[in-house]
């Protein structure tokens, strides 16, 4: 497990923390270990509750379905949800954007932003989504080809990341970094 990158980022002035990487690379299990419930904005949670009030299957097809209408009628439609989090209690942890545009503008409205990337093997990633998701060869090949192709995040989003984690040792590892992000955020 390393770290890469600019860490001076995260200090007490730290606004907006965007963490991101490819499914299964462990942005969400990094957001776990970070522990701050009340400034979590999971990307694809908002997905999920319209998934839900359809009826429609919960599942990786049916996020990017969603993900695609929504953000074809409003590149921004989630950032009104993310800054009452932010507003609230002055620290935005943003799980998973998948949309360059979106990041692009949180980035351009709140000067004290860092971009985490989390990195993982493909074979870690695909064992990772099977144990969590239940994903299968063909649906892991979907969502590669989703994040490549469509959403921006392979190509755009991860060339914007202030520190690169990569994270393929234990989750003790991941943990430790995670209290050192919080030490540093606690820093003036």
């Amino acid at each position: 497990m390393r770290i890469y990158g600019d860490l001076s980022k995260l200090n007490g002035r730290t606004e907006v923390i965007i963490l991101m990487g490819e499914s299964g690379a462990g942005k969400s299990k990094l957001s776990e270990f970070l522990n701050m419930p009340d400034s979590l904005f999971v990307s694809s949670n908002l997905m999920i509750d319209i998934i839900t009030q359809r009826g429609l299957p919960n599942n990786h097809d049916t996020i990017h379905q969603i993900a695609n209408e929504k953000y074809g009628e409003d590149p921004y439609w989630q950032i009104p949800y993310m800054f009452r989090i932010l507003n609230k209690t002055g620290l935005l942890l943003l799980d998973g954007p998948r949309r360059t545009d979106e990041v692009k503008k949180i980035l351009e409205l709140c000067s004290e932003s860092v971009v985490i990337k989390v990195i993982s093997g493909l074979e870690e990633r695909q064992e990772r989504l099977t144990d969590r998701d239940g994903a299968d060869e063909n649906a892991f090949r979907r969502i590669i080809k989703d994040e490549k192709s469509e959403t921006g995040l392979v190509n755009e989003l991860l060339a914007m990341a202030d520190i690169t984690i990569e994270n393929n040792g234990s989750l003790e590892d991941l943990q430790e970094i995670a209290e050192e992000i919080v030490a540093r955020l606690k820093r003036r």
